[in-house]
């Protein structure tokens, strides 16, 4: 059976692109994003991570859609990708924020866009 390529896709809060990650198809973005498993997943991240300012990423309640990454955001998500590789992490699943952010598990550390 052939693999499936990957593509990027944008997940906007509230219409601002927050974060690019890989899926194959929009089907698979949608589970992602909006099912069973989401819980554990990318809205589990939203709602873990802060914006630069301190507020939330997403306050649990605002809209989320997924689109397909422009070539700018791809190449955002590729280049952090590729940071992440160099620094030794695992780039499976890998997900590039579009904007500042704020681990709260990592005081002082400001992950830029």
């Amino acid at each position: 059976m052939k693999e499936r390529a990957m593509e990027t896709y944008v997940l906007e809060v509230a219409g601002e692109p927050v974060m690019a990650f890989r899926a194959e198809d929009e089907e698979e973005t949608q589970e992602l994003v909006h099912g069973e498993e989401s819980e554990n997943g990318i809205k589990t991240t939203l709602l873990e991570y802060l914006r630069e300012g301190g507020q939330p990423l997403w306050d649990g309640v605002s809209e989320l859609t997924v689109r397909s990454a422009t070539a700018e955001e791809h190449q955002e998500w590729q280049t952090s990708r590729d940071d992440a590789i160099e620094a030794g992490d695992d780039p499976d699943g890998f997900d590039a924020f579009l904007i500042p952010i704020i681990d709260p598990q990592e005081e002082d550390d400001c992950i830029a866009a």
